[in-house]
């Protein structure tokens, strides 16, 4: 991961399953393959926080999964920033789902 100015770079291998959200729709997966879904978006929130790297869009949809390894990892960095903390503005627009 580099972060210059406001700009977050990560070079990512290749990811088999494609989004996480189309994957839940389309496949039949039990709670503990969720559960090991969450805990794996959970391990990447924990790993780009100590990096200062806020993400700031985290969704299904900005995950990706490798379904040879069963494993989440987190994508689309386009709202992210680098920051200790974050406060919302009451005029700043966010993400919304339509």
């Amino acid at each position: 991961m580099v972060m210059e100015s406001d700009n977050v770079m990560i070079v990512m291998e290749m990811v088999n399953g494609g989004g996480l959200d189309h994957h839940l729709k389309t496949s039949s997966v039990g709670i503990p393959d969720k559960c090991s879904y969450a805990f794996d978006v959970a391990l990447g929130l924990y790993y780009l926080h100590s990096k200062r790297c806020m993400h700031r869009d985290l969704a299904c949809r900005n995950c990706l999964i490798d379904t040879q390894k069963n494993i989440v990892k987190i994508s689309d960095f386009g709202l992210s920033k680098q920051a200790d903390s974050y406060k919302i503005l009451a005029t700043e627009k966010i993400p919304t789902k339509w």
